[in-house]
């Protein structure tokens, strides 16, 4: 398979679904789209909600930007893995922190 048709395909079935979600999520207080949500755990599930859905915004701008900057071969392969592994962990990391200051 060529390395851009993956890009493509890595673009658009993660990249642009993840920024939809995470827009829903932080903006459109979406918060049931997260798995297992309960508003009465956090003592702010507004703010929570727009943590997460920023991160998860943002992991899929990252995801966009490298995959475009593979398609016109500006960066390489192993640099978007790099990418990939930081991006992935933002939301991970996003939820950790809100648990510790949100968290009932």
């Amino acid at each position: 398979m060529d390395t851009t048709f993956v890009a493509i395909i890595f673009t658009v079935f993660c990249g642009i679904p993840c920024m939809v979600i995470g827009y829903m999520i932080g903006m459109k207080q979406k918060r049931s789209l997260l798995s297992s949500w309960d508003d009465d755990s956090f003592s702010d599930p507004e703010q929570v909600g727009r943590i997460m859905g920023g991160s998860l915004f943002l992991m899929g701008l990252i995801l966009l930007v490298f995959s475009i900057g593979v398609i016109v071969s500006l960066i390489t392969i192993p640099e978007a893995c790099i990418a990939l592994c930081v991006s992935i962990s933002l939301p991970f990391i996003a939820g950790l922190l809100s648990n510790l200051k949100y968290g009932k």
